[in-house]
């Protein structure tokens, strides 16, 4: 299996209905990532979205957001299956922000984000690393968003 995902920091959004595997595929992704030497957190949007919308304090929030952004690869399950308030709704967008470009998320729904396009964009915008005269990839540079993609 191919983790070029994780190294190009891209996104993965799987969309389909109820019972065709969608997480299965996700977990896959994840343990694959494991086994290839990185690291992998599995966690559903209801779980996590709550669990965050939960911490009283702006100390106990950045280090729960933090704990969510540091892994290689994140999988959220589940998006998109329960309605969510404008907090969770901004919680979700600031995660993925934060991942964006850097490390790679795999989220799961079974219905297309119509309502939110500013997380529609942030999760499935495609950017191309800067490379050099040698089309190698450049560390620590600004990325340009792929628009052929």
């Amino acid at each position: 299996m191919s983790l070029e995902f994780i190294k190009d920091t891209a996104n993965v959004v799987l969309i389909g209905p109820n019972g065709v595997g969608k997480s299965t595929l996700a977990l896959n992704l994840a343990y694959q990532a494991i086994a290839g030497g990185h690291t992998a957190l599995f966690t559903t949007a209801g779980q996590m979205l709550g669990e965050l919308a939960a911490l009283d304090s702006d100390s106990a929030l950045r280090r729960r957001l933090n704990r969510y952004a540091s892994p290689d690869v994140l999988v959220i399950d589940e998006v998109g299956y329960l309605s969510y308030s404008n907090r969770h709704a901004d919680l979700l967008f600031e995660l993925v922000s934060r991942r964006y470009g850097v490390t790679s998320t795999v989220v799961t729904t079974n219905r297309p984000f119509k309502g939110n396009r500013s997380i529609t964009h942030t999760l499935t915008r495609r950017r191309r690393p800067h490379r050099d005269d040698r089309g190698r990839r450049c560390p620590k540079r600004r990325m340009s968003v792929d628009k052929t993609a």
